[in-house]
C-alpha cells in the first residue's frame, strides 16, 4: 500500500505499529516497509469496491472504492433438471464463494433458492424453489459480487399430460356443457402458481384456460371437429402432451325437409342433425353411395345436400364431418318409375315385336330398367332415357294388357 506518513524509523526501531485493513477486514498481518508503503497480506473474504486503512499509531488515512475480491465462479451443478414443484437441493460447485459468514445467495433464473447453505468456499447448496420452464442461469452472489453459470443451465421438468377429465364433447365446444363447461387435464409439470399455463386440443387454443395445480389445467375447449385430437399443455415454453385425447361428437342425421324426387336428380335437400361443426369445414352428405352433387354447410344441425341422379327407395342419407360421419336409414327414395304411353297398341300372335314405353323415373342411365307386358317380361329392355325403354315383346295372345316399367326394384 502506497501513500505518505505511515511513520518513520526512530532510534534504529522501525514504525511497527503501522497496520492495514481491506474493508472491514484486518490484513493477516502488515508490515512497515517505509514512509510511504506499508505491506498488507490480504485475509480472505468476498465484496468488491472495499475501502483500504491505514493506520499509524492513532491517525489513520484510507482510500475508497480501492480493492476488489475475485467474484465467484460457478464450475458445476449437481444437477440440470428439476421438478416444478421444487424444494429439491442442487449443489453449486466453484471457487470464490467466500467464508461461512459471507452473505451467500443462489437463485435459479430470477427466482431465489428457498435457502442457500454455505459448505465452503467452493460449495454452497440451493434449495430449489417452484418453478417452470427451462434454460435458467443459476447466480451465485457472495458481497454484493455474483457469477453464474455461463452456459449450465437448469430447466424444470416438461409439462406432462396423462389424462382428461372428459374424452368427447360436442362440436359447439365445451361451453356449451353448461354448469361442467370445462375439461379438466391432468399430468404434472404446470407449476404451483398461475404462471403461463395454456392447453390446446388439436391445434386450436382453449377459449380459456385456467391453472389448478401443477397436476391440473382447465380447459374451456373450443368448437371443433374430428376425433382422436391431441391434448397439448403449455407452461412457460415448455410442452407436454397426450395423444388421442379428446373427440368431438360424431355428426348425426335425424330428418330431412324433403324425403323424395325425381331420378334426374338436381333437387336440394336439407339434412338436419348435429355435430356438423360451427364453420365451413369439410361437411358432406350422400344418399346411398352418391355423393350429393354439391354439400353446403348452414349450421352445427343443418346441411344442404344437392341430391344427384338415382334410382331405388329408402336410402340411407350419411352426413360426415372431420372424418367422422353418422346416417339416416331409409331416408330418401327416388319417385317410383311410372309409365304413360307405349308406341304400338297391338302385335302378332307370334315372333317378337319392338315396342317403345314412354312414362318416367327411369334412371339417367342404364340401372336395371325393365318393362313387363301383362304377367310377361318383354324378352329384353334396353333404357333410353329416364323417359324411354325398348321392350322386345315376345308373342302371346289377349287383349287389354297392363304395361308396367320397374327401375331398382320399383
Amino acid at each position: 500500500l502506497q501513500g505518505y506518513n505511515f511513520g518513520s524509523t526512530i532510534a534504529g526501531v522501525a514504525g511497527n505499529r503501522s497496520s492495514a485493513r481491506v474493508g472491514d477486514t484486518a490484513c493477516e498481518s502488515s508490515t512497515w516497509v517505509s514512509d510511504s508503503a506499508v505491506q498488507c497480506v490480504v485475509s480472505g473474504s468476498v465484496g468488491s469496491d472495499l475501502s483500504i486503512a491505514v493506520t499509524a499509531e492513532v491517525q489513520f488515512g484510507s482510500i475508497t472504492s480501492a480493492y476488489s475480491y475475485t467474484p465467484p465462479t460457478i464450475q458445476s451443478l449437481a444437477r440440470s433438471v428439476a421438478p416444478a414443484t421444487g424444494y429439491v437441493n442442487v449443489t453449486i460447485n466453484g471457487v470464490n464463494f467466500g467464508g461461512r459468514n459471507s452473505g451467500q445467495r443462489a437463485r435459479v433464473g430470477g427466482t431465489s433458492c428457498a435457502n442457500t447453505a454455505w459448505a465452503s468456499d467452493s460449495e454452497v447448496v440451493c434449495t430449489i424453489s417452484a418453478g417452470v420452464g427451462g434454460g435458467h442461469l443459476v447466480t451465485v452472489t457472495a458481497g454484493r459480487q455474483a457469477g453464474d453459470s455461463g452456459n449450465l443451465l437448469l430447466s424444470y421438468e416438461a409439462p406432462v399430460v396423462s389424462a382428461m377429465s372428459v374424452l368427447r364433447g360436442p362440436t359447439t365446444g365445451s361451453a356449451q356443457l353448461g354448469l361442467n363447461s370445462s375439461v379438466l387435464m391432468y399430468g404434472s409439470g404446470l407449476g404451483t402458481s398461475d404462471y403461463s399455463g395454456m392447453g390446446r386440443v388439436g391445434g386450436t387454443a382453449c377459449e380459456s384456460s385456467r391453472w389448478v395445480s401443477d397436476s391440473a389445467l382447465q380447459c374451456v375447449v373450443a368448437a371443433g371437429i374430428s376425433f382422436n385430437q391431441t391434448a397439448v399443455v403449455t407452461a412457460s415454453q415448455q410442452t407436454g402432451e397426450l395423444s388421442g385425447a379428446w373427440s368431438y361428437d360424431i355428426p348425426t342425421a335425424t330428418a330431412l325437409k324433403t324425403a323424395n324426387g325425381p331420378t334426374t336428380g338436381g333437387v336440394s335437400m336439407t339434412v338436419y342433425g348435429a355435430g356438423l361443426g360451427t364453420s365451413r369445414y369439410s361437411a358432406m352428405a350422400r344418399v346411398g353411395s352418391t355423393a350429393c352433387e354439391s354439400s353446403m354447410w348452414v349450421s352445427d344441425s343443418a346441411l344442404k345436400c344437392l341430391v344427384g341422379s338415382g334410382v331405388a327407395a329408402l336410402q340411407t342419407v350419411s352426413v360426415s364431418s372431420g372424418k367422422q360421419a353418422g346416417s339416416l336409414t331409409e331416408a330418401w327414395s327416388y319417385d317410383l318409375p311410372a309409365a304413360s304411353s307405349v308406341s304400338a297398341t297391338n302385335g302378332p300372335a307370334t315372333g317378337s315385336t319392338n315396342v317403345t314405353v314412354y312414362g318416367s323415373g327411369l334412371g339417367t342411365m342404364g340401372y336395371s330398367a325393365r318393362s313387363r307386358v301383362g304377367g310377361t317380361a318383354c324378352e329384353s329392355s334396353r333404357w333410353v332415357s329416364d323417359s324411354a325403354l325398348v321392350c322386345s315383346l315376345p308373342g302371346g295372345i289377349g287383349a287389354n294388357k297392363s304395361v308396367s316399367v320397374s327401375a331398382a326394384q320399383q
